[in-house]
């Protein structure tokens, strides 16, 4: 099996991955580096 780099996360799914760091005091700097992505 191999990962397509091309796909991309839905929004939601990023939206409630951001909400679960921000709940779980995940360090900013991983956040921003998770929303640029």
């Amino acid at each position: 099996m191999s990962i397509n780099r091309e796909l991309k996360p839905y929004s939601w799914y990023k939206q409630h991955v951001l909400i679960g760091a921000k709940e779980q005091r995940l360090p900013k700097r991983y956040i921003e580096i998770f929303n640029r992505g």
